[in-house]
Order: structure tokens, then sequence, then C-alpha cells
């Protein structure tokens, strides 16, 4: 059973690829689909044994802890539906049949609360639900997100093949295959639902803007609702992007940069406004997250990966000087030069790539049509809300090369869809007098 009910998925799977109009109609053919499929179910199973292996404190897994939460959830209904039903909504907190599975639950609570969404219950209660189909069988689990996951990038896909056609090849590399992208967004973990919310508000809003259904309203909303259970910095990043792209679509006689220019300079402003009037404590919050996370990284946990980067004040001031070297860091590390363990030397290679691809742009640079130039503005600029916070906040190299994956299929496929190739060709490779190239 423990093999069956893995496979009899994949060909459940396989099969809605092959039929399904979603993807029949993707720009991919059914063996690439297949392939990219299988390629995420292998990188979610390399991604159990890793934490199996190699990282063998299960209650530090999060492959594991969120699956053992949810399978105390889970039992919790054997003994009564009723009770699973409170556990699950968190109904009756209070009521005294509940508190032994309260107990039992290590990660249903923060250690530290900072009055914003728990997303440790989401990822535990879609756990819970799958309990239903899988029985408790963690690699249905990871089949389950794998094929998720597929979706999640093939509407990020479905998007940019819209404003850039011929380029399926690139986009299967940049969008597709990045390690980063295909490691952590491949299994049931939090970036494999951030990915979801992501491809489907843009799916959303973009399809919307181009045919107006009203469809696609309930997809952004559906993309909306599943971004705020999860990773609400990357939603706070996407929000000036997601407005700059639906403004910048909407008045295309104006230059789409001034666009996203003046809607992040609000952006900042409201943020500087709201410091001095204290409606909501933005940085206070981010300052707060980042100093525990040293004192938890450093002092308790001894990550492996922790840098020093320093406390962090709830000025204005401070923010200002940390900012550009938040966003260097959250960059560049983990750079080639200094790997700590064999897990960072594929990010560390991807951040090289990354700045050759910059060095290219600016060398080689291919301008957009005015059309595709949205796209290309809403990736950068959102990638760049996405840097600052993970590196603002982040004093760990490992939870940094998690927390910017989002943002890499969307910087790395803006940068190289910038350059003109053959013009970069040309200058490396050259023919000699009977037409034999010369690197």
């Amino acid at each position: 059973m423990n093999v069956i009910l893995p496979l009899c998925f994949i060909a459940i799977f396989i099969v809605i690829i092959y039929k399904h109009g979603f993807f029949k109609n993707s720009g991919l053919s059914f063996q690439i689909l297949i392939g990219l499929f299988l390629l995420k179910i292998v990188a979610a199973f390399a991604l159990h044994f890793l934490y199996s292996f190699y990282y063998t404190e299960r209650l530090e897994a999060d492959i594991f802890k969120y699956f053992d939460d949810a399978l105390i959830l889970f039992k919790s209904c054997k003994d009564s539906p009723v009770l699973f039903f409170k556990l699950f909504f968190s109904i009756d907190i209070h009521n005294p049949a509940l508190t032994p599975y309260y107990d039992a639950l290590n990660f249903w609570e923060r250690k530290i609360d900072y009055g914003i969404f728990n997303d440790n219950r989401t990822i535990i209660r879609i756990n819970a639900l799958l309990m239903f189909v899988s029985w408790g069988n963690i690699f249905v689990h990871h089949i389950i997100a794998s094929f998720v996951s597929l979706i999640a990038f093939l509407l990020i896909f479905k998007v940019f093949t819209y404003y850039f056609q011929q380029h399926t090849t690139l986009f299967i590399i940049s969008i597709f295959l990045i390690p980063s992208s295909l490691f952590w967004a491949s299994a049931l973990l939090k970036e494999m639902v951030v990915m979801l919310g992501l491809g489907l508000l843009l799916y959303g809003i973009h399809s919307y803007t181009i045919t107006s259904y009203r469809k696609y309203i309930i997809i952004i909303g559906l993309g909306i609702l599943v971004m705020s259970t999860i990773k609400i910095y990357v939603i706070v990043a996407c929000i000036p992007a997601i407005l700059s792209f639906i403004i910048s679509h909407t008045f295309q006689h104006m230059s789409s940069w001034k666009i996203y220019i003046s809607i992040y300079t609000l952006s900042i402003v409201s943020v500087i406004i709201n410091h001095y009037v204290h409606i909501v404590p933005f940085l206070e919050t981010i300052a707060s997250k980042r100093n525990d996370f040293i004192m938890d990284s450093a002092y308790y946990a001894h990550a492996r990966s922790y840098i020093e980067i320093g406390m962090l004040k709830s000025t204005l001031s401070a923010f200002i000087y940390e900012t550009p070297k938040a966003l260097l860091r959250a960059f560049q590390l983990p750079t080639i030069t200094h790997i700590q363990s064999p897990i960072e030397i594929l990010p560390a290679i991807e951040n090289f790539v990354g700045l050759l691809l910059v060095i290219c742009m600016i060398f080689w640079f291919k301008k957009p049509n005015k059309k595709q130039q949205n796209i290309i503005w809403f990736s950068v600029f959102f990638s760049i809300g996405l840097l600052w916070f993970v590196g603002i906040s982040t004093p760990v190299v490992g939870a940094i090369v998690r927390y910017k994956m989002p943002m890499l299929p969307f910087l790395y496929t803006s940068l190289a869809l910038c350059i003109d190739w053959k013009a970069c060709k040309n200058v490396f490779v050259r023919k000699d007098i009977y037409g034999s190239s010369i690197i």
C-alpha cells in the first residue's frame, strides 16, 4: 500500500495532464509536461530523503513537523468528527476535550506572535485534509504537492508566453528548472502554497485585464485568499507591483516605468507617514522579527549558516541605512566563494548566474516593446520588494535561499528576456576565413 497508493496518484495526475484543456492549451507538449511533473516528484522525494538522512532532527524539518501535527488532527477525527471540526477551525478552543490534542501539537502555535496570520496552521490544515485521501502516506502528499506546483508554475508560464512568443525553451529553464524553485516548491511546504497563490493572482489579473471575463475574478479572489494565509510578506511585496501592473495596462499611453516608479514612491511615502502617525507597526514588526530571528538562530538553534547582521532599531534612519546592504545580501547569498555546506552549492551557482545575467543585460540590452514592458517591470519591482523583505529580516543563509525563492522565476526570466543573445554570442564567437567558429 505504501507504494501502490502513490503510484495510483501519479497515474491519475498523468491522465489529467493528458486530457484536461488547461494542460493541452499550455503551449507545452504532453511529453514535456510529464517530464516536468516527474522531475518535481523527484525533487520532492529528494527533499524528503535530505531531511531523513542529512538533517535528522525531525522536529526541525519542515517537511515532517507540519505533517506530524496534521496526523494528530487527522487522528482526532477517528475519535470524534466534531472534535476534528473544532480543532481544524479553532472553535471552542478552551474546551477541555481539545486540550490533549493541543498539547500534542508542536507547531500549531508560534513561539512569538507578531499579530499576523499564523501560516503554520495553514500548512498543517492542508496536510490534515490530504490525510483523508493519503491515509497518512507522506509520499502521496509529495505527489499531490508536485502536481499543484506544476499548475502554479504553468500559470506563470502562460502569462509570460502571452507577452513573449517563441521563447519556450528559455521559459522552461527560467520558470520551471531553477534548482531552488524546483527543490523547495515541489513538496508540501509553504513555498509551494506561495507559488500557487502567486500564479493564481498574476494569471487571474492578467487574464481579466485582457478579456474582462468574470470567471477570472474568482481566480483573483482565490489567489488573494491563498496568499493571505501563507507568507504574508510575499503578498505585501506583491501588492504595489500588482497595482502598477493593472494601472499600466489600463493607461497604455503612459510609460510603464513611470507608473511603477510613481506607485512605489507613493508606497514608500505611505510607510514613512504611517511610521510617524503609528497606524500600523510596520517597521516595528519587521525589526522585532529580525531581532528575534537573530536570537533564535545564533543563541538557541545555533544555525549552521547564521550570518552576523546585527540587531535592527525600528527607526526610519536605521531602515534607510540597512536597505542597500539588505538588498545585496539577499541577492548574492550564498556566494560561490563562501559555500558552507553541500546544499548551498546550487543556490550559489544560481546567484552567480543571476549576476552574469545582470552584466549581460547591461552590455547587451534588448528593449522590450511597449506591451512587454509591463510584465518585465512587474517582475523587477516585485523581485526587489521581496529581496528587501528577505534581506532586512533574515540572518540565516539557508532561510534567505528559501524566502527569496518566489521571485526567482520572475527575476531570471525578465533578465534573460532583456538580453540580446545574438549580439552577446557574436562577441564570444567569431568565424575564421573558412567559416569555422572560433571561441
